[in-house]
């Protein structure tokens, strides 16, 4: 079963709530360390757009990063769309990793 938007949100909404009652110190160093880079926008957009096609993430998904990420870099919000918050580069990165994950273990499948 494919990932969907609202699976997404729900895990964004969780994360949110933890992240409201940090600190504001504690809050903005979260979104600091979340701050992407021109090579990880471009390779976040692409790991995105491969596990749409594959029929892993549903067009929802795919929205909900393309949102997140913005049309082109951002330097202004760390890289990501303006009003992008925290909880959702929290969701949209770990994302990416455990999708990248993915991929990696399918290669070394395919080693055995």
């Amino acid at each position: 079963m494919a990932l969907t938007r609202m699976k997404l949100e729900a895990h964004r909404d969780g994360i949110r709530e933890g992240l409201n009652e940090k600190p504001k110190a504690a809050r903005d160093k979260v979104d600091e360390t979340f701050s992407i880079d021109l090579e990880e926008f471009v390779a976040y957009q692409n790991i995105k757009s491969e596990f749409f096609t594959k029929g892993v993430i549903t067009e929802g998904a795919a929205q909900f990063i393309y949102e997140a990420l913005g049309e082109n870099m951002n330097g202004g919000n760390g890289g990501w769309a303006e009003g992008t918050d925290t909880a959702t580069k929290v969701t949209v990165s770990k994302l990416m990793q455990e999708l990248l994950e993915t991929k990696l273990r399918a290669r070394m499948a395919n080693l055995s």
